[in-house]
């Protein structure tokens, strides 16, 4: 198949886009189910968040990848190509099979209206299923509660921090944001956050808590039952309610990532509880081997220059 034929299919998909944003999760679950569920076809770890969700997605593939897992990882936006966000075993989506799946979803006249995100969501999907793949890690677009990715249902959850982002949908309350990326907790589930954080308001962390507690979620907060330690070479160790991990070191550039790198260990440790064998030198080499461009990466060549990009205060702040 051409690439014409590639960026014809991504050309319909953009046309979608001035729908805008619609938030909730209705019409992709219609969708999905006139394509057999393929999102209940593997295991899930669901990541929300303001900031370092993208990293904590990547550090958790690159893990699981690791410990010998075919692993299905889906992020958003793109840097360069659409099929960037879908992603298994660390290649994007072939274009070609992009452009076919994309063209066989936009030519069923029985499925409700989508938006772009929505669409790409499900080709995500379907992708994971038809590769077979044993995990897939699925980053929130916006909010959570009612992101298109929130179908799925999470051996873990994973909820980074909260900041202001995206007010005119989420709002400007802290303890409201705080609900929306809480919104993909289901009841009794694995949890793993950083909303307890000594700079998090104690409001918003009292909600948390709060909403957690009516939710019985099982959950692991970092500063309490997560405890990170950085030593001065960089290396990270994390005290787990499970035990201790080994130390690792992540290519992640940045003293914020050392949380985002917590997060995603923890969740790898949660799995093991799901069933999944994820040994501890899958831990140190998937986080060796985590690649996540554009966060603070070093281009080649002189100048010396880093590229990185933020879109809300607590993004400007860590940059």
């Amino acid at each position: 198949m051409s690439r014409a034929t590639y960026g014809e299919a991504v050309a319909r998909l953009l046309a979608l886009a001035p729908r805008g944003i619609e938030l909730g999760t209705e019409r992709v679950e219609a969708t999905l189910r006139r394509f057999g569920d393929p999102h209940r076809r593997y295991r899930v770890v669901h990541v929300a968040g303001t900031n370092g969700k993208g990293s904590v997605a990547a550090t958790c593939a690159s893990v699981l990848r690791a410990a010998g897992y075919k692993v299905g990882l889906y992020t958003s936006p793109h840097l360069h190509r659409v099929v960037e966000r879908i992603v298994v075993d660390g290649r994007p989506m072939p274009e070609a099979a992009f452009a076919r799946a994309a063209s066989r979803l936009l030519a069923r006249d029985d499925l409700p209206p989508l938006t772009f995100f929505e669409a790409v969501t499900v080709l995500a999907f379907e992708r994971f299923a038809d590769a077979g793949v044993d995990v897939a890690v699925v980053e929130v677009g916006l909010g959570g509660r009612l992101d298109a990715t929130n179908v799925v249902r999470a051996d873990v959850s994973v909820v980074t921090q909260v900041s202001r982002d995206h007010e005119e949908y989420l709002g400007s309350a802290l303890d409201g944001i705080a609900t929306e990326k809480l919104g993909i907790v289901r009841r009794g589930a694995r949890v793993v956050h950083g909303l307890v954080a000594p700079d998090v308001p104690a409001e918003v962390e009292s909600h948390a808590r709060r909403l957690l507690g009516e939710r019985r979620a099982r959950a692991w907060a970092l500063d309490h039952e997560l405890r990170l330690a950085v030593d001065a070479r960089g290396g990270l160790t994390l005290e787990t309610p499970l035990g201790p991990t080994p130390r690792v070191r992540s290519p992640l550039a940045g003293p914020h990532q050392a949380r985002n790198v917590a997060l995603a260990l923890a969740a790898c440790v949660r799995l093991r509880e799901a069933g999944l064998d994820v040994p501890d030198d899958a831990l140190v080499r998937g986080v060796r081997a985590t690649r996540w461009p554009g966060r603070f990466e070093s281009l080649p060549g002189r100048p010396r220059m880093r590229v990185d990009g933020a879109h809300n205060e607590a993004g400007c702040v860590a940059l």
